[in-house]
This record gives structure tokens, sequence and C-alpha cells, in this order.
């Protein structure tokens, strides 16, 4: 996750756009998104279990376009046959990364 935000900020700084970091709620976030995509989910028989996220600093837009588009690809794009499965969980980062 860390790695997709760093490469987002680096897409967007070399677009010409201001990035304004502020602590995000993802659990917030990512229920808001599940919401947003319940049809999807239903009309897959998809299953979306969600581990605690707690907090991060970022842009509330841009950590919510990644979510809805990793979460809506792994429901597109399944094994025909297959119910999709998707996870997502977190982990603090280690002390020595900032």
């Amino acid at each position: 996750m860390r790695n997709m935000e760093d490469k987002l900020l680096e897409y967007t700084r070399g677009a010409g756009a201001e990035i304004v970091l502020e602590p995000v709620d993802l659990d917030r976030l990512i229920t808001e998104v599940i919401d947003g995509l319940g049809a999807d989910i239903l009309a897959t028989g998809a299953r979306v279990d969600i581990g605690p996220l707690g907090w991060a600093m970022g842009s509330d837009w841009q950590l919510r376009q990644i979510f809805q588009n990793l979460i809506s690809n792994a429901i597109k794009f399944q094994v025909v046959g297959n119910e999709p499965q998707v996870t997502i969980s977190a982990q603090p980062a280690p002390k020595n990364r900032v």
C-alpha cells in the first residue's frame, strides 16, 4: 500500500497537482467504498473481508480512488466459476520508515 501511495504521489506531482496530506480514517473510507460498490458485490457474490485499517496520512479522494479501483478490479477480473474474494488488512509500518 505504501508503495502504491508513493507512486500515486509521484504521478500527481508530475501532473502539477498539489497534494495535501491529512489524516484519513481508512475504516470510514473503506466502508463508504464498499457501500458504493454494493450492487457489484452482490451481483458477483463477492466476499469482502476488511480488517481494522486505522488512520493514514494521505489524500482522502486519492485513497478512496485507489481502494475503489482495486476492489472493483478484483470483482471484475475473476477466474470464471470462482466467487471473487477480497481481503484488505493493515499492519504498522516499521519504525524506521517515515
